[in-house]
């Protein structure tokens, strides 16, 4: 009977602990974005995959004013769940210390706000998306230098990521599910069918 309750013990002693180990991280070296001006949707890319993070016009507008302005980036508390899904942080900071005040006016429609303290302008947004690979190369405009961003990921296995194809006319995700960015008559050729995998 001891024996039985000793082993027990050690049993569940290891799946205690378990659950408390941190969850594997994983950098990544994000190099470039694109933002779709009619949807607002936003897709970040690495080397081999894609994050789709819909609908976030102001996020999208600040990071096209980035290439004007300088903002200080800050990345956190981002993690990829089991099945695709990704969440996590963005802080831009503008680093100029005297903005005029067209800047200001254009940073407040964007939703930044002065940090009373430090008289920054921050724009913080919790985001959330979807992973995908890439198939092909994305005709989207690099980043002058990439940004490593650290990125927790289940302890289990993750299910088979959707796949991002560029071709000629089109990027799409998933073959024809969503489209990110294509003119009219792409449109059509997708939804006829005509543009396979």
């Amino acid at each position: 009977m001891y024996r039985v309750v000793i082993v027990l013990c050690i049993f569940l002693a290891g799946c205690t602990t378990k659950l408390w180990e941190p969850k594997p991280e994983r950098l990544l070296a994000v190099n470039g974005f694109y933002v779709n001006k009619e949807t607002n949707d936003l897709v970040v890319t690495t080397r081999s995959e894609a994050f789709l993070f819909p609908s976030q016009q102001q996020l999208g507008q600040a990071l096209m004013l980035s290439r004007e302005v300088e903002f200080l980036p800050e990345f956190s508390g981002f993690s990829l769940s089991s099945s695709n899904v990704v969440s996590g942080s963005i802080k831009l900071t503008l680093h100029e210390q005297n903005p005029s005040a067209e800047l200001v006016s254009q940073l407040t429609a964007l939703g930044f706000t002065k940090n009373p303290v430090t008289n920054d302008f921050l724009l913080i947004r919790e985001i959330r998306g979807e992973r995908y690979t890439i198939e092909g190369s994305l005709p989207l405009e690099k980043l002058e230098n990439e940004y490593q961003v650290s990125m927790s990921m289940p302890r289990g296995p993750i299910d088979t990521a959707g796949r991002v194809i560029a071709t000629p006319v089109a990027i799409t995700f998933d073959a024809a599910a969503t489209v990110v960015a294509i003119p009219l008559f792409a449109l059509f050729v997708v939804s006829q069918g005509l543009l396979g995998p």
